[in-house]
């Protein structure tokens, strides 16, 4: 009779357990299943609670405090006190709280073990325990997330919100410098997924990706440890900055993946390799995200040499043969460390025009170009180089110590 009282809106649902309550003389209670202590599952494991539409509460000294919507005949109650292994205290609750409180308490896990947010946000005053009452009851309603629900309300601000989940997960809070991001990594998340989830890969440590998402849970986890086949590692950051960095680092793919094509059918007309040997380039590629040169200068379909003048052709920038004895090693070792040198394929070699002259293998790589042009405080001039040469360069630069 209830339920279809409720279901007809004669009546609301607090209202009918109210005096459901006073007829049976059980109190009711509003449930909140983040405070609930999670080791109360091993007594009521969760096939029995859905067995007997129940929810442990508080563990007493000689009894179980349950929560349920349903009036518990005596033969079920025995039963249960059996599997409990104690004497059984029921409370009333509505069936939407129960239904809430279940899914949450039972089928969510937190990403890592640390605070329940709300009672965390209460302990530091950035709300009221009644404010936080008032969220979980738009929760309930809504489906939405505690931190979205206190953000919709505005009892609390995005940024605010943010902080606390870093705190409340132990997890780094970092501002992502989409300059800073390997573009290569990226491939392991496709830019429909990412911008979808809000979450940009970052680096690829070993077989672990770390990943900089707003909102860390399980459900995201599974998705992008199955699309990208590795391990993840959450960090924390805005949406705002993670967007700002998906739209830039994504762009900036698209980019390099269009100029690899282009210098791939640019090598092919000028039959410097074939077409056959092009497909397969591009096939490692995309897997290994190394650059189109170096992969067809590996696999032996081109010279090293014949690249650099072909690339020099298309670009319209020097190809040089570098000569170590116009080499100012002052300008390099006093500025840039040997690792630094051999990581981004480069090499200072002399001022000329008021110009710091730098060889590379990539002049495109813009980012170097601005690091150099920043630690240097002058205008550079990017030239081509062959990689062994730019090597023997820095070699020579650093020869003695």
């Amino acid at each position: 009779m209830g339920e279809i009282l409720i279901d007809l809106g004669h009546v609301s649902e607090e209202d009918f357990v109210t005096v459901l309550s006073e007829q049976q003389s059980l109190p009711w209670v509003e449930l909140d299943p983040y405070y609930i202590d999670p080791s109360l599952k091993d007594i009521i494991p969760r096939e029995v609670a859905g067995k007997y539409s129940i929810l442990p509460l508080l563990l007493l000294k000689n009894s179980l405090l349950v929560a349920t919507p349903d009036l518990l005949g005596e033969e079920k109650l025995k039963e249960l006190e059996g599997i409990a292994q104690r004497r059984i205290e029921l409370r009333l609750v509505t069936l939407s709280d129960f239904n809430f409180a279940f899914r949450h308490y039972y089928d969510w896990e937190q990403e890592i073990k640390g605070p329940r947010l709300g009672r965390l946000l209460v302990e530091e005053k950035l709300i009221t325990a009644e404010e936080l009452q008032k969220a979980f009851k738009y929760q309930k309603k809504s489906g939405k997330r505690l931190g979205e629900a206190l953000v919709e309300l505005k009892l609390l601000k995005e940024e605010e919100l943010e902080q606390a989940l870093s705190r409340q997960l132990s997890l780094n809070f970092i501002d992502p410098d989409p300059q800073l991001i390997d573009t290569g990594v990226l491939a392991k998340i496709p830019e429909e997924v990412a911008r979808r989830t809000c979450s940009l890969p970052l680096l690829l440590i070993g077989d672990t990706l770390l990943v900089a998402t707003h909102r860390p849970d399980k459900a995201l986890r599974e998705e992008l440890e199955r699309v990208s086949g590795r391990n993840l590692k959450f960090v924390l950051a805005s949406k705002e900055k993670i967007m700002h960095a998906i739209d830039y680092c994504y762009t900036q793919w698209r980019q390099q993946r269009e100029e690899s094509e282009k210098l791939g059918e640019y090598l092919v007309n000028r039959e410097l390799i074939g077409p056959s040997q092009l497909e397969e380039g591009l096939a490692i590629q995309q897997k290994s995200r190394e650059k189109l040169g170096k992969i067809l200068v590996d696999k032996g379909f081109i010279s090293s040499e014949q690249l650099m003048e072909a690339l020099s052709a298309r670009w319209g920038i020097s190809y040089v043969k570098i000569d170590l004895e116009r080499i100012d090693r002052g300008l390099t070792k006093d500025f840039y460390s040997r690792n630094y040198l051999l990581k981004n394929c480069l090499v200072p070699l002399c001022i000329e025009a008021d110009k710091l002259l730098i060889a590379m293998e990539d002049p495109l790589d813009l980012k170097a170009l601005d690091e150099v042009r920043w630690s240097s405080m002058k205008s550079v001039l990017p030239v081509m180089a062959a990689r062994d040469d730019i090597y023997g360069a820095i070699n020579y630069i650093f020869k003695g110590l």
